[in-house]
């Protein structure tokens, strides 16, 4: 038997919480499309997961979010066959 653990904390719920809100959406119908050799996250979602990172680290330093999605993917990353914390993040 392999016991897995994550971290229950504010993430899930604030990614979900977000996603009700259909934030994303939102600024996706406003915004033009990223141009056409970007190849990374819609604006929408990139917001949603500069918003979770301002929320829970009280933080709103763009240096910073590379190495905390770095940290918090690193951290719930096991099995694809459970759900975690990084398959909430947008992406």
């Amino acid at each position: 038997m392999e016991i897995y653990s994550e971290r229950i904390d504010d993430i899930p719920v604030i990614v979900e919480w977000l996603k009700k809100m259909e934030i994303a959406k939102c600024i996706d119908q406003k915004l033009s499309p990223p141009h056409g050799n970007y190849k990374g996250m819609s604006y929408g979602k990139l917001s949603v997961l500069l918003l979770t990172y301002i929320i829970t680290q009280s933080d709103h330093l763009l240096c910073a979010v590379e190495a905390w999605v770095a940290i918090v993917c690193h951290q719930c990353t096991y099995d694809s066959t459970h759900t975690t914390t990084c398959d909430l993040l947008p992406g």
